[in-house]
């Protein structure tokens, strides 16, 4: 197994040379069994950056916390400056963060809702700010961020829409929902942001696209779209790209504009390495997808690492790019497969999400 920072990386083009940076959360292995007062099993998670133009990975690059609830949501502010964690118990009861036994007094309790500033890296000064719970659903929101402000939808139903202002610090209901929307449960990933035309794209588990404009509060019936069984998806120029692993194609692709399917053809379905094997990439599920510019893509995933007597020790995370073309603005897209990366993380017995930074 390789040490941290080693890599098996094989290009087939030159990619971009912009950072593209994608941080991973993991539970650690490697800490002492802590338990609350209730009996319940606290878990520390540790935060690694995989630097994929550089190829390089920076573990523990932000401060560690202790958890006992679920891991809730994972949200990058579109302003590009901020990192939040929201989310993750049932209740506001069960919000009791008091120190146990055996932990370290400079330990940080995640308490279902928190940021860091990014900017603060260089200074040396990162730390997670505890901030204000959503209204109504404390557990895993479907959160998205739009110019600066972090939204919040509810979680497997939609509710009244809330808004967390940082400038502000809490989070406030918008307009109530529709009659027609009360109650409709929302599909996984349903919720994407969509700065270009100042608003978001909320999918029903039933097949309704809807926009919602938060300036005005108005919802807006914007099609039907049956692909979205999965909850990668990510919107570039007006086409949303969904990541449909048991399909042929891969890749799932509609013109939310034109209301209108796109046909995705790959250039290979086989990635190859320069010593000639071949791998079928196309054939994985992968835990997230990302948007880096100039048409490029990296879907990531993870697999555990067995150690000693069976026990996980480590995790085997892998990335893979790919390109997207749509010649003349078409109904054609073309994907070709430009790179596949694999980083081993030690000391984690599980990967709980990807963020793109």
């Amino acid at each position: 197994m390789k040490e941290i920072g080693e890599i098996r990386r094989e290009t087939m083009e030159g990619g971009d040379k912009k950072a593209e940076v994608i941080l991973v959360r993991t539970l650690a292995a490697d800490v002492p069994k802590l338990y609350n007062k209730n009996g319940v099993r606290c878990r520390r998670v540790r935060f690694n950056q995989v630097d994929l133009s550089e190829g390089k990975i920076k573990s523990n690059c932000f401060p560690p916390m202790l958890n006992w609830f679920c891991d809730g949501a994972m949200v990058r502010s579109d302003s590009g400056s901020v990192v939040y964690l929201i989310g993750g118990l049932s209740s506001r009861d069960e919000l009791t963060c008091e120190p146990i036994d055996g932990a370290s007094s400079d330990d940080v309790y995640y308490k279902c809702g928190c940021r860091l500033d990014l900017q603060k890296e260089e200074e040396g000064a990162m730390v997670w700010e505890q901030i204000d719970l959503p209204i109504k659903n404390c557990y895993i929101p479907f959160c998205a961020s739009l110019f600066g402000k972090l939204y919040e939808f509810g979680f497997r139903y939609l509710h009244t829409p809330e808004v967390f202002d940082p400038s502000v610090g809490f989070w406030k209901e918008l307009s109530p929902l529709p009659p027609e929307l009360v109650g409709c449960r929302v599909s996984d990933g349903g919720v994407i942001s969509d700065p270009q035309n100042s608003r978001f794209l909320v999918h029903l588990y039933d097949g309704t696209l809807y926009a919602f404009y938060p300036g005005s509060g108005e919802w807006e019936r914007n099609g039907s779209l049956f692909h979205w069984r999965y909850r990668n998806v990510v919107l570039v120029d007006n086409v949303l790209y969904i990541h449909d692993f048991k399909s042929r194609g891969f890749l799932y692709a509609y013109d939310v504009a034109r209301r209108q399917e796109l046909k995705v053809t790959w250039s290979s379905k086989k990635y190859e390495y320069s010593n000639g094997y071949r791998v079928k990439v196309t054939k994985y599920e992968f835990d997230a997808m990302f948007y880096v510019g100039g048409g490029h893509f990296w879907m990531a995933t993870w697999s555990p690492c067995d150690g000693d007597e069976g026990t996980t020790s480590s995790a085997s995370t892998m990335f893979f790019k790919f390109k997207v073309d749509r010649p003349n603005n078409g109904l054609n897209v073309v994907c070709t497969p430009v790179d596949v990366q694999c980083h081993d993380i030690p000391n984690t017995i599980e990967v709980t999400g990807f963020l793109l930074l």
